[in-house]
This record gives C-alpha cells, sequence and structure tokens, in this order.
C-alpha cells in the first residue's frame, strides 16, 4: 500500500496526475467534500450531468460494470460510492477491479477508516486537521470575506467547532456578516455567537472536575441536557472524552506514538495528556465506571435517566474530594 496523501498535499499531489481509483478516509466531512470538488475541477467536465454519478446503494457487481463503461464526449468519468455504503467487504469484492481498473474511469470511495488497499489506489486522509492548518486557513477565509479576527477569537473558534471544518466554515461566513465589511470578529463575538460543542462542553466540564467547581459544573450540565434533544450523543462524548484521557495517561511512548495506536491525531492525546495530568490514573477509571454503569442502568431501566445522570455527576464531581 502506498503512503497515505495528507489532505493538505492532496491539491498538489493532483497537479501530477488523476488518480483512476482514490479511497477517501477520515471523520471530517467537509475535508472528503473537498476532496470530491478538487477531483471535479482536476477532470474540467464538459458534460458533468452526463459523467458525474454517485452511488448511494452499493451494488458491488454493478458498480464494476458501470466503471467499465466509456464517459460520454469527456475524457473521464466520475463514479463517487458514498461514505456511509462502503465496507471492508464491498472493498474486498472490488479487489478484482483495483488490479484492472478502466483507465478512462477515476473511482472515489469514502470511507470511515483507514484500510489496506492496492499499490494503485491512492488513499487520502480526511481526518480533523490540526490546529496551527485550521488557523491559517481561518485568516484566510476572513480576509477573503473582507474581516479580521483576532487570535484569541481564532483558538477559541476552532475549539468551540472541535475542529469540524462544516461548522468552522459555516461559522466564519456567519460571523463576517455580523461584523460587516471590514469589520473585527473578537472573543467576545465568538463567545456571543457560537454555540459549543460537545466535544467542547465536555472537556470545559472536564477542567472544572479537576479544579473541584462542583456548583459550575453541575449547572453546566443541567443547561446541557435541557438543550439536549438525545441525552446519550453527549452521553458518548462525555464517556469518549474520559477513555481518552484514561488511556493517555496509563499508555507509555511519545503522543505521536500514542495516537498513532489509538488512530487518533496526536494533538488529541496531547490534549488528553495535558488534561489528565490534573487526576489520578484510579480517579478516571472510577469515572468511566460511573458512565458506564450509568448507561447500563437507563437503557435496562433500573433507573430513571434524570436520576441516574444527576447522581452520576455527583459521583464524579466527588471524586476530586
Amino acid at each position: 500500500m502506498r503512503d497515505v496523501v495528507p489532505f493538505v498535499e492532496f491539491k498538489t499531489f493532483l497537479k501530477q496526475n488523476i488518480p483512476n481509483i482514490i479511497y477517501v478516509f477520515g471523520q471530517d466531512e467537509f475535508l472528503k467534500k473537498c476532496c470530491i470538488d478538487l477531483v471535479k475541477k482536476k477532470l474540467n467536465f464538459s458534460m458533468p450531468q452526463l459523467n458525474i454519478s454517485k452511488i448511494e446503494e452499493l451494488d458491488v457487481e454493478k458498480l464494476i460494470f458501470d466503471c467499465n463503461t466509456l464517459p460520454f464526449y469527456d475524457e473521464f468519468k466520475l463514479i463517487i460510492v458514498q461514505p456511509e455504503k462502503i465496507n471492508n467487504n464491498d472493498l474486498s469484492k472490488l479487489k478484482s477491479y483495483f488490479s484492472n481498473s478502466n483507465h478512462t474511469t477515476v473511482l472515489v470511495l469514502i470511507g470511515q477508516d483507514k484500510v489496506e488497499l492496492p499499490e494503485n489506489v491512492v488513499v487520502v486522509d480526511c481526518d480533523y486537521l490540526d490546529k496551527k492548518t485550521i488557523r491559517a486557513w481561518l485568516l484566510v477565509q476572513a480576509k477573503k470575506l473582507n474581516v479580521t479576527i483576532k487570535e484569541d477569537a481564532v483558538l477559541e473558534l476552532i475549539d468551540r467547532c472541535a475542529f469540524k471544518m462544516f461548522r468552522i466554515s459555516s461559522e466564519i461566513e456567519k460571523l463576517a456578516s455580523l461584523v460587516g465589511i471590514n469589520g473585527c470578529i473578537e472573543l467576545q463575538t465568538i463567545k456571543q455567537n457560537v454555540a459549543p460543542e460537545n466535544d467542547y462542553q465536555v472537556f470545559v466540564f472536564a477542567d472544572m472536575v479537576a479544579q473541584g467547581e462542583k456548583t459550575e459544573a453541575l449547572d453546566m450540565i443541567n443547561k446541557i441536557l435541557i438543550n439536549e434533544k438525545n441525552v446519550f450523543n453527549f452521553w458518548s462524548v462525555l464517556y469518549g472524552h474520559f477513555r481518552r484521557m484514561f488511556f493517555s495517561k496509563i499508555t507509555p511512548g511519545t503522543d505521536k506514538q500514542v495516537a498513532d495506536l489509538f488512530k487518533v491525531k496526536e494533538f488529541a492525546i496531547t490534549k488528553a495528556r495535558r488534561q489528565a495530568q490534573k487526576f489520578k490514573a484510579t480517579e478516571l477509571k472510577n469515572i468511566l465506571q460511573f458512565l458506564a454503569a450509568a448507561e447500563e442502568n437507563i437503557k435496562s431501566g433500573k433507573i430513571g435517566q434524570d436520576i441516574a445522570i444527576k447522581s452520576t455527576l455527583v459521583n464524579i464531581l466527588n471524586t476530586r474530594g
């Protein structure tokens, strides 16, 4: 399998040649969409309506048949397989096509995880970008929108949007309209107008727990749960955050080594380890047990949701004494 192409290098990669098979993976849907747009731009279709197709209900045999049909008028045709419709079993069935692909078809497969593929498949990493890269993108975008954005506002926006580029892109446009041409987006502008993602709120909650700020933490969680339509969405993020903190604390190795082990970005481990320093490993383990037990009790009907959540939060806060 050839080296993975990071998203930030994909545009340059396409200048050299256009591969016949591209596998795009990762968590950031915005970056995946950008990959597809870059491929479309490179192919420069005269008749896109006839030569671009999206597969939403995957039938491998039909897909291979479509890949082997010729384009109409244009030099290439583009077939895009949607992310939720591709899995390892499908990829296995496609191996025969991978070894004998049609040079007039560009096939783009979109998945969530990195998988082993033949050398002729170009693999593009669309996991969340690091803060430095997003910061640079935001400054360029602000300039295009004829506004300026303060440094602390940039960092706050990235954190509140949990590094998700669809959200960041949408928010910077909204904020630019809010401050107007030649306006300045400041930290207070972000705090007043950008609702934080669950990831960010969980990070703040963990900090409050570490500092022993019980009243503030309970108040924050109560507000979140009032507005959260599906409590298990938040509960899942909460559990995942403390789990990452726990394993980053007890796992030896550099941040990069641990990140590679758990298949996450290095900055995620750096951030988790920094926060985990405020806890003992036993405290983090106990918190995970509280969260898991609460979810089990709620789903089994042993305890009502409100009581289970509030008692668990109290238990978590009491781990700090």
